[in-house]
């Protein structure tokens, strides 16, 4: 229980200075980012494997959601910082799916569900992504994708099962 308690506070960090500092602190986000991966992940192959394929996924998601006009930056494409916090976010998924798993699937979709949603308004409180169709849209669509991004993930994790 401890190792999930200083692994959580770990990626609040990191979520705290992707979403704080943005496109200043993107480089030192990357830096602790790839610190936390090394130190981690080791040479395990399965943990690789899957922080490469979250991470994508995340990337994705995210690149269609600013395509379709749910998300805003002040670039083009989803900005590095947004791109190496769906990394930090892989990372700790590793870590999170087998507790999620032990609570009730309605639990886990609205869990999911909610707290993804509100690490996009807390990002838009911040300024680093603008929600252009509105908070209760955006929030509606976030709360879908990410329950079923995490019960995807839940069920990838139970088929490899590390």
């Amino acid at each position: 229980m401890w190792q999930l308690l200083v692994i959580s506070i770990w990626f609040q960090a990191l979520w705290f200075m992707a979403v704080l500092g943005q496109t200043e602190w993107q480089w030192g986000s990357t830096a602790l980012l790839g610190v936390t991966l090394v130190a981690s992940l080791k040479c395990n192959q399965s943990r690789w494997r899957w922080w490469a394929g979250v991470t994508l996924i995340g990337i994705v998601l995210d690149s269609l959601n600013t395509l379709l006009g749910l998300f805003q930056f002040t670039t083009a494409v989803i900005p590095i910082w947004l791109m190496v916090l769906w990394g930090a976010f892989a990372w700790y998924s590793w870590y999170l799916m087998p507790i999620m798993t032990r609570w009730p699937r309605p639990i886990q979709v609205l869990g999911s569900g909610l707290s993804g949603s509100l690490s996009y308004l807390a990002g838009a409180h911040w300024q680093a992504v603008e929600l252009p169709q509105g908070q209760v849209i955006s929030v509606i669509i976030l709360i879908l994708e990410w329950a079923i991004l995490i019960q995807y993930l839940i069920w990838k994790r139970e088929q490899n099962h590390d």
